[in-house]
């Protein structure tokens, strides 16, 4: 499963992406760039650069060709279960960047929203909601900074994370949460180092190294444990999605 998330130039319906981040539920790939405008996009909201920190000055300079963006998009997220925790936002940009770009995703966003995804897997693994201060911690001992598209990415994968280490906990113990929670903090960090924010170098294209010494063992604990034993995860994402599509299907019909 994959997060994605771009930050726009505003929230009306003139805006366009101005970046674009997205990893993996269990935080070993991952990717984001800042976007060069279209010459035509010229609309822009003092309030959204407030929240995202991106000036226009910024993207102009820095972003990357919309069709290498879509191309890069296309190439790691090809059929890929993309959810977002605002899936119409997300499609609306999706469409505008591969249209301004002449090129049509390999990717789809689907219908089911993030919040219905966690939910889900908290009742596949039969644990509480994790504490919103937990969240926040361990959000902070990553150093994620809100409204930028990577670090909003992998929040999600964080707070994903978050129920597996609830569950690690009733299963094995603090001890074994604990060592988990400390790797899912090192693999989200590694991601931001090599591809969020300031760290993001413009020509550089590159996933976390799975063979890494650091992240080896986390890796394959994160995917254990959140895709593993139970397929909790997993298995909520595709209850909702069968819901969604089920609920589309009898729309058709009274229609």
């Amino acid at each position: 499963m994959i997060f994605l998330d771009f930050e726009a130039s505003s929230l009306s319906d003139a805006s366009y992406p101005v970046e674009v981040g997205w990893c993996d539920h269990a935080l070993t790939k991952g990717w984001s760039a800042i976007i060069k405008p279209h010459s035509a996009w010229r609309e822009w909201g003092a309030g959204a650069e407030q929240l995202h920190g991106l000036s226009r000055e910024r993207v102009e300079r820095d972003g990357l060709p919309l069709a290498e963006v879509i191309a890069r998009l296309n190439a790691d997220l090809a059929g890929e279960e993309i959810v977002s925790d605002n899936p119409e936002w997300e499609r609306f940009w999706l469409g505008h960047l591969a249209a301004a770009a002449g090129v049509l995703p390999t990717f789809t966003v689907t219908e089911v929203d993030f919040e219905a995804v966690l939910t889900a897997a908290i009742q596949q693994a039969e644990v509480g909601a994790p504490d919103v201060l937990l969240v926040k911690l361990l959000q902070r001992d990553v150093g994620i900074r809100p409204h930028r598209a990577l670090d909003d990415a992998i929040g999600n994968a964080l707070r994903l994370g978050q129920v597996a280490v609830l569950a690690l906990h009733d299963q094995q113990g603090p001890e074994a949460a604990d060592q988990f929670r400390q790797r899912l903090v090192r693999s989200a960090k590694r991601l931001l180092d090599l591809h969020g924010r300031d760290a993001f170098l413009a020509n550089t294209a590159r996933f976390v190294d799975a063979n890494d010494a650091v992240l080896k063992a986390g890796v394959k604990d994160v995917l254990d444990h959140m895709n593993g034993s139970g397929g909790f995860l997993m298995d909520g994402f595709h209850d909702c999605l069968a819901n969604t599509q089920g609920k589309s299907q009898e729309d058709d019909d009274v229609d």
